[in-house]
């Protein structure tokens, strides 16, 4: 007789070792500190699903204002002929409804491409997962020391991710800016913040460049030729909005798409409900909303 499934509360400390392996098989290269940072959020939601003792898929959400964005779903390979996923996403999305939200954002792989359609949400733009791998005998360069922000920068950083975002997500931010795996870099103009970026720490030491952020990108390539130049020891990579100038800017400093993401990429965004322009500016470079 086989175990009945059970769909429970997402327990960090208890379910963390089996997500990180379900990440290993699936080469995504995301650390406990990216599910935290989801976590943290005030009306976060995330399930795991169980079948006796064995973690079989797992399903996280967080909020920007009235807004939830379904960051994240795996079900392992012995599950997915099961109704495993939709009872993770019922759960889920029964659980953010009760919060109040009932607009949604998420972005799908080619594998659950018609799962989206199916739901009735509607595709948009589109990231693409470049990485660069470390050139040998590099060093981590000083204009690194130089562009690092603190915690006392907090204010303008949200000021700014306000302008390209669309809205202000001081919980978000505010969070990224407290992990010890996580740094943000600026560059400033007559003493105002006119770019910034954030450098999340993935698996074997590579580096995410995150929340790619500038009003104009004449004031966030400068950062950038900093950022890319002084991380030439580490792997570095970073899902662009397709086509736009980051992605052309690094591809010309050799970035290339892994090889794993060739076959289920670029991440389409998909949006269902009132959710208006938040996201969708022509100044949001990279991924933004996990």
């Amino acid at each position: 007789m086989t175990d009945s499934l059970e769909v429970l509360p997402l327990d960090l400390d208890r379910d963390y070792p089996e997500i990180d392996h379900l990440f290993e098989v699936e080469e995504w290269p995301f650390i406990r500190a990216d599910l935290e940072a989801s976590h943290a959020q005030p009306q976060a939601t995330a399930f795991v699903a169980r079948r006796g003792e064995e973690l079989v898929g797992f399903f996280i959400a967080h909020h920007f204002g009235e807004i939830g964005y379904l960051d994240m779903m795996i079900v392992s390979s012995t599950a997915r002929k099961t109704r495993t996923g939709l009872a993770l996403y019922m759960k889920l999305m029964r659980g953010l409804k009760q919060k109040g939200i009932r607009s949604f954002v998420a972005h799908s792989t080619n594998d659950s491409y018609r799962v989206f359609k199916m739901l009735r949400f509607q595709a948009g733009q589109s990231f693409t997962l470049l990485a660069r791998d470390p050139q040998e005998g590099s060093v981590r360069g000083n204009a690194l020391a130089d562009s690092a922000l603190q915690s006392n920068d907090l204010e303008a950083l949200l000021a700014l991710d306000e302008q390209v975002f669309g809205m202000s997500r001081p919980d978000w931010i505010g969070t990224l800016l407290g992990q010890p795996t996580t740094e943000f870099h600026g560059r400033r103009r007559d003493g105002d913040l006119v770019s910034s970026v954030c450098l999340r720490t993935r698996k074997q030491g590579a580096i995410c460049l995150d929340t790619v952020n500038a009003c104009e990108f004449s004031e966030l390539q400068p950062l950038l030729e900093d950022v890319s130049g002084g991380l030439m020891d580490r792997r570095v990579e970073c899902f662009a909005r397709t086509d736009s100038p980051l992605h052309g800017f690094l591809l010309d400093r050799g970035f290339a798409v892994p090889e794993f993401f060739e076959a289920i990429g670029p991440l389409v965004e998909w949006r269902r409900g009132p959710v208006g322009p938040i996201g969708d500016s022509p100044r949001v470079q990279s991924l933004a909303w996990f």
